[in-house]
């Protein structure tokens, strides 16, 4: 699918993309995008020490339009340059019965729910053929986040071992509906003024085994 243009139609009938995942190496488990149909291929590697799980993605272009990632918050500059904290810039679900899933992307609002304002990320623009290459670290235990049910004094936790790790990421194609402002100093960074197209998601999973802490309150809304 390299060199072909998205269409507004064709992102307005795929909702979901994802990409499949195959291989390991030593020191990380490492999963690649393999299907050549993809918009948006995702390769993902992660590792971890006692108080930190390390994360290194990589998303390639397949097309031949700009693609805008839901990942453009670059993490808290830390002791560690090489790795940002990006502990609270991430959305944490538990998947039952033992995975996780962390995602950057457009949170969906939750049914029912009328709302002043919805955050957009900052997103990052991935030119035709290129590859966007992440890295950041997410403190350990991974801990619950959805957007609209934030952590409060009254949240309750039960802390969880998963034996998978999964990375989404949201993404789209520039429409007519969406308007796109540059950061300062950024050029392939921009802030969302106005509704995009629909969120397409490339995801990949790991078998790399942590804890969790999972929200157990009923007021909580997983994403």
């Amino acid at each position: 699918m390299r060199g072909r243009t998205i269409s507004a139609g064709l992102v307005a009938l795929l909702v979901l993309l994802t990409a499949h995942c195959i291989g390991a190496e030593r020191g990380y488990f490492v999963f690649s995008g393999s299907a050549a149909q993809e918009a948006m291929d995702l390769t993902f590697r992660c590792k971890s020490d006692a108080n930190w799980l390390y994360v290194e993605y990589t998303l390639h272009n397949n097309t031949a339009s700009d693609l805008y990632s839901y990942d453009g918050a670059p993490g808290v500059p830390s002791d560690n340059p090489e790795w940002p904290d990006a502990t609270q810039q991430v959305y944490i679900s538990f998947r039952a019965p033992g995975a996780v899933q962390i995602k950057r992307m457009r949170a969906p609002i939750p049914p029912g729910q009328r709302l002043a304002q919805v955050r957009i990320p900052v997103v990052a623009r991935v030119k035709p053929g290129a590859a966007r290459v992440v890295r950041f670290r997410i403190h350990l235990p991974l801990s619950e986040r959805s957007e609209y049910t934030p952590d409060f004094s009254g949240a309750t936790y039960e802390e969880r071992v998963v034996n998978t790790i999964e990375m989404w990421v949201g993404y789209f194609a520039l429409d007519p509906r969406a308007q796109l402002a540059p950061l300062p100093d950024h050029p392939d960074l921009f802030q969302v003024h106005s509704q995009s197209a629909n969120q397409l998601l490339a995801h990949c999973a790991v078998a790399h085994t942590v804890k969790v802490r999972v929200r157990t309150d009923p007021k909580f809304q997983r994403l």
